[in-house]
């Protein structure tokens, strides 16, 4: 998100000026008390994150039993990483989020996914080709996770 949307007024602007408590803060150290949320989205952020199981316990605090959870990141093997690497070279990582400044992106495998999220039962798809749409499931950018945290968690 640009900077000037992490602000109560940026993100209600793009919420088409519907109300929203908006609070700041780490994805490893969320300001919320445990087993605040029936269900957590997350759009582009665990590949951000250094420390992804720390946020990952997290998710899971904040999360009630029986809360759903849907995460998506930057998968591996995809066509868009082929693509920036080709334009960009090793370099590549510093062109995907609009900006040359350097910033951490992981990329990841379902695999990945399913060992930081274990032993929680992960329903893993693949999305988003731009070149190839009707090929999604191979050569999409975004693996997306969606999992339930157990009951007795």
């Amino acid at each position: 998100m640009p900077p000037a949307w992490i602000s109560p007024r940026g993100i209600l602007s793009w919420r088409g000026g519907k109300s929203a408590a908006v609070e700041r803060g780490s994805a490893c150290q969320l300001p919320f008390a445990d087993s605040s949320f029936d269900y957590i989205y997350s759009h582009g952020v665990l590949h951000h994150i250094d420390t992804p199981k720390l946020a990952i316990q997290e998710l899971l605090r904040v999360l009630r039993p029986g809360g759903r959870f849907n995460v998506h990141v930057y998968a591996l093997w995809s066509e868009s990483a082929a693509i920036y690497f080709v334009k960009h070279g090793r370099d590549w990582k510093r062109h995907v989020e609009n900006s040359t400044d350097p910033v951490h992106i992981e990329l990841y495998t379902g695999r990945m996914l399913r060992r930081l999220f274990a032993p929680i039962k992960l329903d893993i798809s693949k999305h988003q080709s731009y070149h190839f749409p009707t090929l999604s499931k191979w050569t999409g950018f975004f693996l997306v996770a969606k999992g339930r945290k157990p009951d007795s968690a």
